[in-house]
């Protein structure tokens, strides 16, 4: 028997860490969780360093916030750390590393290492996309998924072989001053239901945060403590550019195809978790694409809503938004959806981003989910040194459009390690080469549209304007004071710019109707009505 500890990096939801302890627990191998740091956000204008390149940003209108962002690890945290560390007894220890945070599970890679001689493994997203660099920390990385993979490791550890001589398919091996042992890629599980639930065992689970750590306690400040977040499949059947999935499905052809567990099986999970914690509020349906597979979804639905029953949010895309799975989603209760729509351009989609999915079918989507009244977050990728203004105003003109309620999700275009975009963009010297000043003032009039602060003609004309380009920051000033505003004052703002709106339509209307008039058949149809008036009264 071994016993792991399991660190993850600023993320406490961490799935597939918590899939690996519940695996290994479920075969002799016991499994506690450290969560180092909690997800956090924090406005540019206050993060204590120059961090630009390092975290994903989202742009808002109060400026722009640092996505996946904590603060440092303190010397007391660290304390703590390896304090667990050194009462746990432990055999062996995980890290599960996203990319932003390689350079933390460096340091306490080595730290770990020399303090307690124990191996270390990596898993993850940066050890499936970027494991040469994971290696040279890292004794040993596991690339894709890891449950099986992780405890073959450690059997063959504990009959005393030799991962360097036998293969384990899937792990990278170090060896320090040599290259390293890379065995070939591992055919990921294909039954998902035979995987145990996630590990949550608040015995065995450890949160290191604000200069404590919290044990088997109520985590009443964590979204942890009021969401849950899930999984009902693994894969996803796009190559979006800028995803990590363009480098895996890549690099492991296996992994093209999604897999998908039973709708009992993952209602089953929901269930044992609300058992477990009363709390929980919400649902999160992590899945890259929620909705895409109709039958799944009904033969789901009716079981989630008698037996879980919560508000939830999960991801779709245009191709597979219809009336039909709408209003699936609608009777079990769904809180909001997110769409990606990255761009209002079908050049920058199609040549750029590699989605197959015209603005005319993203607008539709936006239609049917408006028609549904469901409350919807789209996804729009901004700072992308492949644009043109042409691309710009397509987006521009995108956004000014979208029916009913919705709240815009902007970030800055992430340069993944391994994805398409980020190595073409190195080959063609294109990294961070996005103009910021040109992107302050179109990124501007993205939240200035989505606000509905102007009209679609207000903004075409803003884009002409000199001097806006040359100071967007008298943009951003309207922005900051929108955003200071009461709720009832933006209320009113928006509706005056939609009553603007509406009387262009309307003089537009006129307009085309006066052309038309003097038309003989406009003229016979104008009797026509007017008869019809007079015997209906």
């Amino acid at each position: 028997m071994a016993k792991i500890a399991l660190i993850s990096v600023y993320d406490e939801f961490c799935i597939g860490m918590r899939y690996v302890a519940s695996y290994m627990s479920r075969h002799g191998h016991p499994a506690t969780i450290i969560n180092l740091k909690r997800y956090n956000k924090m406005e540019r204008d206050s993060a204590p360093k120059d961090i630009e390149d390092g975290y994903l940003t989202q742009v808002c209108p109060r400026g722009e916030v640092y996505l996946d962002y904590s603060s440092d690890i303190t010397p007391n945290e660290e304390a703590l750390l390896f304090d667990i560390l050194a009462k746990g007894d432990f055999d062996f220890v995980g890290f599960s590393v996203p990319s932003y945070h390689a350079h933390v599970a460096h340091k306490y890679t080595e730290e770990i290492r020399q303090r307690f001689g124990l191996p270390v493994i990596w898993g993850g997203v940066h050890a499936t996309v970027a494991a040469a660099d994971c290696i040279t920390s890292a004794d040993y990385v596991a690339v894709g998924e890891g449950e099986e993979l992780f405890l073959e490791l450690i059997e063959l550890l504990e009959a005393g072989g030799n991962p360097i001589e036998r293969p384990v398919d899937g792990l990278w091996v170090r060896r320090p001053g040599q290259e390293p042992v890379v065995h070939p890629t591992r055919m990921p599980p294909k039954e998902l239901d035979e995987l145990p639930f996630p590990q949550y065992d608040p015995l065995n689970e450890y949160l290191i945060e604000d200069d404590r750590l919290y044990h088997n306690e109520p985590l009443v400040f964590s979204q942890l403590h009021w969401t849950y977040k899930t999984v009902t499949g693994r894969g996803c059947p796009y190559f979006c550019s800028f995803c990590v999935w363009s480098t895996i499905k890549r690099d492991m052809p296996e992994t093209k195809k999604l897999r998908r567990r039973t709708p009992l099986n993952a209602i089953e999970e929901l269930v044992a978790v609300r058992k477990l914690n009363p709390q929980i509020m919400m649902i999160e349906f992590e899945d890259d694409i929620f909705t895409v597979q109709k039958g799944w979804l009904e033969e789901f639905a009716p079981l989630y809503r008698e037996r879980v029953g919560l508000p939830f949010w999960c991801y779709t895309y245009p191709a597979f938004v219809n009336d039909e799975n709408l209003a699936i989603l609608k009777d079990m209760g769904i809180a909001y959806i997110t769409m990606g729509v990255q761009s209002g351009s079908d050049r920058i989609n199609y040549e750029v981003f590699e989605r197959r999915t015209e603005r005319k079918r993203v607008l539709a989507a936006m239609e049917l989910i408006a028609k549904h009244d469901i409350l919807a977050n789209y996804d729009i990728i901004t700072n992308n040194p492949y644009e043109t203004d042409e691309d710009r105003m397509q987006t521009l003109t995108l956004l000014a459009n979208i029916p009913g309620r919705f709240n815009l999700h902007m970030g800055k275009l992430a340069w993944f390690p391994g994805t398409t975009i980020s190595v073409r963009a190195a080959t063609e010297n294109k990294l961070r080469a996005a103009d910021e000043k040109l992107y302050r003032f179109w990124n501007a009039l993205y939240l200035m549209a989505q606000l509905r602060l102007a009209t679609e003609e207000q903004l075409v004309a803003m884009t002409r304007d000199e001097h806006l380009r040359e100071d967007p920051e008298i943009l951003w000033s309207v922005l900051k004071r929108f955003d200071e505003m009461t709720e009832m004052e933006r209320e009113m703002h928006q509706l005056r710019v939609q009553n603007e709106q509406l009387r262009g339509e309307v003089q537009t209307l006129q307009s085309r109707y006066e052309a038309l008039s003097g038309r003989r058949v406009v003229k016979v149809g104008t009797r026509v009505a007017d008869s019809f008036k007079s015997l209906v009264g």
